[in-house]
């Protein structure tokens, strides 16, 4: 079981040429680009996901994006996550999957529905 991470989640941000624009909790412009992003897989959204409101619940993002880790990240620690929330996904949407990595510890996730973007997360690793 991994403890100690910073798990930060964040609602609206910018994603247009100049990657993904958002703000933190204190204010601090942060952007990551996934212009480099590789196709990693897709996942079709389940009764199971949803939540009352009829959308995919947030804490199954996060355990989306976990399952679309690359091998070599996978027994790695991770030590910051920020995950952002862009719009809704319902039952029987096709979220596309896309990954790229900044240097050798940061990964960048994102997936899409038809309507667009509906989440991405950078994901920050320690040492093993």
């Amino acid at each position: 079981r991994v403890t100690g991470i910073n798990f930060g989640v964040y609602y609206g941000f910018t994603d247009n040429n100049e990657g993904i624009i958002f703000y933190n909790l204190s204010g601090k412009k942060m952007t990551f680009n996934l212009t480099d992003g590789t196709a990693a897989g897709t996942y079709a959204v389940r009764w199971s996901d949803i939540d009352r409101n009829g959308h995919m619940n947030n804490t199954r993002y996060a355990d989306f994006m976990w399952d679309f880790l690359p091998s070599h990240l996978q027994g790695g620690t991770p030590c910051d996550v920020e995950l952002y929330f862009a719009g809704e996904s319902r039952q029987g949407d096709v979220l596309v999957n896309c990954t790229s990595q900044e240097g050798d510890n940061v990964l960048c996730v994102a997936a899409d529905n038809d309507r667009g973007r509906a989440f991405a997360a950078k994901i920050t690793f320690g040492n093993p």
